[in-house]
């Protein structure tokens, strides 16, 4: 930065402030997400699982990608 010019410098604030706003929306898009799914854990306490919950609640249906079981141990 220490050649930026004062051009330089405004368009960097300006991306920077693009990028925080997007950050803080992704980031309310993500507790939106865990709070619905923490209700919905509540109204179905049978669902021990968030898979269960996710096909169960959200009518969740996995990918043929996703049978690939990736996160099994």
């Amino acid at each position: 930065m220490k050649d930026a010019t004062p051009t330089d410098t405004t368009q960097w604030a300006r991306i920077s402030s693009r990028n925080t706003a997007q950050v803080i929306a992704a980031e309310a898009e993500k507790q939106q997400y865990a709070l619905a799914r923490t209700d919905a854990f509540r109204a179905n306490p049978s669902c021990e699982k968030l898979s269960q919950l996710e096909e169960i609640v959200f009518h969740y249906r996995q990918d043929t990608l996703d049978d690939l079981a990736f996160d099994e141990p």
